[in-house]
């Protein structure tokens, strides 16, 4: 790509019109340089569907390990005191690692997170919503992102994890700025989640203090995609209005719903026939 259009691209990818509706944006560059070299942000921009299922199945050229020291590498020697705590906090964990150490791991955290568990939370999850709802339900309208798609996850989290609701606020808001559980608190109490990651502890290879860290990172990146999930999800639906009528008469199309929502480089045509209409992708 030109010097030139590389510097148009880099301006499509900037503008509040950018981030109202992305995609014909990520179309253009897709098209024209579909692995683009996205300077202002120091990172590859992989576009194609294609491209982008190699890359996840291929951790041996496309690796997770070191990926954010080498972030931090970057910045001024100046700054290196003061970014050492992310530097410490994700330097091991899952985030950070490939097979096999990722392998190894995976499995004693899904042990946590099993579908049992989880079941088992739908009835406090459905209360939680009631109750964000029943918060701004008589004023008639509300900040969806504020009040309700960026406190549930967070909330739903934290007690998965067993997090005291004493300690909540702290941990998002650490999480919040990508720093680590502070070492005071080295485990979770309660009877949630937590306490079933700490039984692992020690086994296959669990470096101390798994469970903050693992609270941490929950909570930075599940949250995100929940409160994109539901904010953008909501916003999908009243566009749609006739698909919003659909899932709340028949409910056992929401899941595959969710999934579409969800999906990113599907938006592909070179991969999927109908890929911008909802419901075009499988």
């Amino acid at each position: 790509m030109s010097t030139n259009v590389a510097a148009a691209f880099d301006e499509l990818l900037g503008p509040p019109a950018y981030f109202q509706d992305p995609y014909p944006f990520l179309a253009r560059i897709r098209d024209a340089d579909p692995v683009y070299w996205r300077e202002r942000w120091g990172v590859w921009v992989v576009t194609r569907h294609e491209d982008v299922v190699a890359m996840l199945r291929d951790p041996r050229r496309f690796s997770n390990a070191g990926r954010f020291s080498a972030f931090l590498d970057t910045l001024p020697p100046e700054a290196a005191p003061h970014v050492e705590p992310l530097r410490r906090h994700y330097a091991s964990g899952m985030l950070q690692s490939d097979p096999p150490d990722h392998t190894r791991l995976r499995p004693l955290v899904n042990k946590a997170f099993t579908p049992r568990v989880v079941e088992r939370s739908r009835d406090r999850i459905a209360q939680l919503v009631a109750e964000l709802i029943g918060s701004f339900r008589d004023r008639g309208e509300a900040d969806l992102l504020r009040e309700f798609a960026y406190p549930l996850p967070a909330i739903v989290i934290c007690e998965l994890m067993g997090v005291p609701v004493a300690d909540r606020e702290q941990l998002i808001q650490l999480s919040d700025g990508v720093v680590g559980y502070p070492a005071s608190r080295p485990r979770c109490r309660g009877r949630g989640t937590g306490d079933r990651c700490s039984q692992h502890r020690g086994h296959g290879g669990l470096l101390p203090g798994p469970v903050p860290r693992a609270a941490c990172h929950a909570h930075g990146r599940g949250p995100g995609n929940d409160r994109h999930l539901l904010a953008n999800g909501m916003r999908l639906l009243l566009e749609r209005p006739h698909d919003m009528h659909r899932l709340a008469a028949d409910p056992t199309l929401w899941e595959p719903a969710i999934e579409e929502m969800l999906r990113a480089a599907k938006r592909d045509p070179r991969a999927f026939a109908d890929p911008d209409r909802f419901g075009g992708a499988p």
